[in-house]
């Protein structure tokens, strides 16, 4: 009705006042201002309607973007996020949202292990038939006695906070690469044999007395000696001559590792027991 009058103005002789104070009379409200009014007549004679139009707001783009990160996910799942933000054109904030609310993916660190090249594949191929054939049953199986050496980071770091009103500028020293501490064990289906700690590395000296003086004794003390295989890797340290004289005295033609009696194949950590 406000729009009518407006827009008729021209042949009633009304002013804007007069509009206006018909509005008021006729709504029993204040008028609205004048620029509303003639938007009013406007859109009423041009489009039909004084309503405003349905507004069609920003355009959704999340299925879209979602389907081109799991696109992206499914190509390169290696791919960094900040490397596929910049190839998508995607914010890497809203890219990280779409992959963990829309997508459920989640980061997941890789396992290192060895390179194996095909002549290793070959080795650990010929040294695994060789060993079921040995150990053809769960009894002859049992008498393997896996071993292993792992390096422990020993670390100084304080985790407590300093508190204070101000800042105290606390610093705390620590010691830049400590050395590791190198630790020993064995397994077999039946037993732990372990830990036995080396004083400094681990090489023919201090694996030597570890077999005399610490591995053997336990060994015959249990009355295993004269049955359990020896299983470790090729380390140069199992490798030295001293060691394997003391193998071949003490576990004659009942030892695993590099060369005879039964061959370990290089670079093989995911067949040792104890890592697994």
């Amino acid at each position: 009705m406000a729009s009518v009058w407006m827009h008729e103005r021209q042949h009633t002789g009304q002013t804007m006042s007069q509009v206006t104070a018909a509005f008021r009379d006729r709504f029993n409200k204040a008028p609205t201002r004048r620029a509303t009014l003639l938007d009013w007549e406007k859109r009423a004679f041009a489009l039909g309607s004084a309503k405003d139009r349905p507004r069609r707001g920003r355009k959704t783009t999340r299925l879209e973007t979602c389907a081109a990160v799991a696109a992206s996910i499914e190509r390169s799942p290696l791919k960094s996020t900040r490397k596929r933000s910049s190839e998508l054109g995607v914010p890497r904030s809203t890219m990280r949202d779409h992959m963990k609310k829309d997508l459920n993916v989640r980061p997941y660190r890789p396992t290192f292990v060895n390179e194996l090249s095909d002549g290793d594949m070959d080795l650990r191929y010929e040294s695994c038939r060789a060993l079921l054939d040995t150990f053809s049953n769960a009894v002859s199986r049992s008498k393997v006695l896996f071993s292993d050496e792992c390096a422990i980071y020993s670390s100084a770091r304080d985790r407590n906070v300093f508190w204070s009103k101000e800042n105290p500028n606390f610093t705390q020293e620590l010691e830049h690469n400590p050395p590791p501490v190198m630790i020993w064990a064995g397994m077999t289906s039946d037993f732990l044999i372990g830990p036995y700690f080396f004083d400094g590395p681990v090489n023919a000296p201090s694996y030597s007395p570890l077999l005399e003086t610490w591995l053997i004794p336990q060994l015959r003390d249990r009355g295993l000696l004269n049955d359990v295989w020896l299983q470790h890797d090729g380390a140069p340290a199992h490798f030295a001559l001293y060691v394997r004289d003391v193998l071949n005295e003490y576990f004659p033609g009942r030892w695993i590792g590099r060369g005879l009696p039964l061959s370990w194949p290089p670079r093989s950590p995911d067949l040792t027991t104890p890592d697994n």
